[in-house]
């Protein structure tokens, strides 16, 4: 039978490379194409699948470790990050309810902030390398309500270039929060939570030239959070097996 070690191949690192270095050049091709460079669409959409498409091959191959002490490790520049991320979410949510007048949109904006805040509160679990499920329910609360006021903006628009790559970054960070939750119960889905989260970081990269301070805030700020909070790339902690007695055996942790 394979070991845990020989059947990871891959760590986090070439999701890292992935998702930072395709979202730099799709924030290129953005901004070409929001000058007029129609050209820039077609490599947008080809670069977006084709990282896709990386990105899930190398989860496939990557360790599960479900339990929170082997995927989060207490980080302080990590809680930093975080709170910075969750500050420019907070602000965007913050600017688009000041100038909203419907009730619907008024509510859903205040869960926003609320949202933002829980964003805040995980940030300070991070730095004890621990995950808070309440926080990061209402976090992704927020997150669809946000995907859902501003989806009503979008249906407006007959060009579904304008918004497509902030409605895909908005989905998968929303789900990248969610999958958090298992962590604090000790039953994560790592790969699928890399997945989604290094994603949605791209998407985000992409979607910083579109048009609006409240946008730039919103994505620049999810893409911060989670790459701080939802991919932990540092050595996860031995897992441990009680003896009795109050003896505690380490086990010969993952490579990662």
């Amino acid at each position: 039978m394979k070991s845990a070690q020989s059947a990871q191949k891959f760590g986090p690192l070439p999701l890292l490379t992935l998702s930072l270095g395709l979202g730099g050049v799709g924030l290129y091709l953005r901004t070409l194409m929001l000058n007029g460079q129609q050209w820039a669409y077609s490599g947008l959409w080809v670069l977006t699948v084709v990282g896709i498409v990386l990105m899930a091959g190398i989860c496939c191959f990557m360790g599960k470790r479900p339990k929170q002490e082997r995927n989060f490790s207490a980080s302080i520049p990590a809680a930093v990050a975080m709170f910075l991320g969750a500050g420019a979410v907070f602000s965007s949510f913050l600017i688009l309810l000041l100038g909203a007048t419907d009730a619907f949109n008024i509510a859903l904006y205040t869960l926003g902030l609320v949202g933002s805040v829980a964003m805040g509160i995980q940030a300070g679990y991070q730095y004890k390398g621990k995950v808070s499920a309440p926080a990061v329910m209402v976090a992704t609360l927020a997150l669809a309500g946000g995907l859902l006021v501003r989806f009503r903006l979008w249906s407006k628009d007959p060009l579904l270039g304008d918004y497509c790559f902030q409605l895909f970054a908005g989905v998968l960070g929303m789900l990248a929060v969610f999958n958090l939750t298992g962590f604090a119960f000790d039953k994560g889905r790592r790969k699928i939570t890399l997945f989604y989260s290094h994603a949605a970081i791209m998407l985000c990269l992409i979607s910083l030239p579109d048009s609006g301070l409240e946008n730039k805030l919103f994505y620049g700020g999810l893409a911060l959070w989670l790459l701080a909070g939802c991919c932990t790339r540092k050595k996860p902690a031995a897992p441990r097996r009680k003896l009795g007695g109050g003896l505690v055996e380490e086990e010969q942790p993952e490579e990662d």
